[in-house]
């Protein structure tokens, strides 16, 4: 059997190999912090976020500035990032998973350094928001199915991004009222500001700028309908028309949806009282002119669908590999996984040099899962990076895919 390749740095740091070199480099702690510093290492390199929140809720409860700047420096040594990174990972991905109950309840500190961080990441969302050209005006308006498949995808990263932000704005609230009055009263100028923002003008912004996307990308859906229609009364068999089948039904079920669900529009031509009836009317004629091209299509580009998920998705733990442990109560976590934001071009694994990322990450996933059984699996800096660095870094996002 063909043995998985290294892939240069795309699996970099061996789990189980703990050099002298980088124990050199460590500060001397004591038992206990040591005990706790190899429990959150563990942890982290087992690709378990969840796995080191209780840990670092009571190392970030009672310890010293001095004390975790030196934990901090331990953790360095051992290329795990720093306390402050790891805890805002926990609740990211407890975000995500909708589990935020379960998470251990934070302190004062874990709560303001987890606040600056969120802050950050809403700051960036927010900036690629404003930049999207789903929210210029006007709207744009492609001429072809096919042009329309790339604006609504990137239109469907944009809300998922704007989505996920908003619940990252809701639980920046729940934290900030889990703090008492008086130690709030204590708190500094900038403290005190990032806690006025977290108890409820973050999340109004993100809530506004949520709907207005939402509308915008329902406007388009109606001018991708609109377009299929007239597709579909050429009887050729075309690959338009093919598509046409499909996204005809899917917009006009994401738009009945939408249309039935929400009462009041900010956008004038979501305002008209016909419009649902319309919809319904267009969805009728678009069967009527697609006949079982409909359920042809529908098979296809459900496969797809899946397929892409399986060979370009990312799971949620064991760098990528698999679902986190919360999948076994959780119907959230069960289908999340990082995918790629633009449409990936694969390229072979066996001519990617040392400076180039695999694409997909794994060409062969069951070789790197024995692999990680066997501690064997080497993690990479810029993976880490995409998962779990830059706030704004635009390589992966995750969610469902539905166009």
């Amino acid at each position: 059997m063909k043995r998985p390749s290294v892939l240069g740095v795309c699996l970099l740091f061996a789990l189980t190999v703990r050099t002298e070199a980088v124990r050199a480099e460590s500060p001397r702690l004591s038992r206990d912090d040591q005990r706790t510093v190899d429990l959150i290492t563990t942890a982290y390199f087992a690709g378990e976020p969840l796995g080191y929140a209780e840990p670092l809720t009571k190392l970030l409860g009672k310890t010293t500035d001095q004390r975790l700047a030196k934990i901090d420096e331990a953790l360095k040594a051992q290329l795990v990032p720093v306390t402050a990174e790891l805890i805002t990972n926990v609740h990211l991905q407890a975000v995500e998973y909708g589990i935020e109950a379960k998470l251990p309840p934070a302190g004062p500190r874990e709560t303001l350094s987890v606040l600056a961080r969120l802050k950050l990441r809403v700051a960036a969302a927010d900036g690629i928001a404003q930049d999207h050209r789903l929210m210029q005006d006007p709207l744009p308006d492609p001429g072809t199915l096919e042009e329309y498949d790339t604006l609504m995808w990137d239109a469907h990263v944009l809300e998922t991004k704007i989505r996920n932000t908003a619940a990252i704005g809701n639980h920046m609230r729940r934290l900030v009222s889990g703090l008492s009055k008086r130690r709030v009263a204590e708190l500094d100028a900038a403290s005190s500001a990032l806690i006025d923002d977290a108890q409820g003008a973050i999340l109004l912004k993100l809530q506004l700028l949520l709907a207005e996307v939402e509308e915008r990308q329902a406007e388009v859906r109606l001018q991708r309908l609109e377009l299929a229609l007239a597709t579909l009364e050429n009887p050729t068999l075309t690959t338009e028309r093919f598509r046409a089948a499909y996204t005809a039904q899917v917009d006009a079920d994401l738009l009945s949806n939408f249309l039935t669900n929400k009462s009041a529009f900010i956008r004038e031509r979501l305002q008209s009282k016909d419009l649902l009836e319309q919809v319904s009317r267009d969805r009728e004629k678009a069967q009527e002119l697609a006949g079982d091209l409909t359920h042809k299509s529908q098979l296809l580009f459900t496969g797809l669908h899946w397929w892409l998920r399986g060979r370009y998705g990312k799971g949620t733990d064991v760098f990528g590999l698999a679902k986190s442990p919360a999948a076994m109560y959780s119907g959230r976590a069960q289908l999340a996984l990082y995918m790629p934001q633009e449409f990936p071009k694969p390229n072979d694994p066996e001519q990617v040099s040392n400076q180039q990322q695999p694409v997909p990450q794994y060409d062969r996933r069951h070789h790197y899962w024995w692999a990680w059984e066997d501690r064997r699996v080497r993690r990479s800096l810029q993976f880490a990076n995409e998962i779990e660095g830059d706030p704004g870094n635009p390589t992966y996002t995750r969610q469902p895919v539905i166009m």
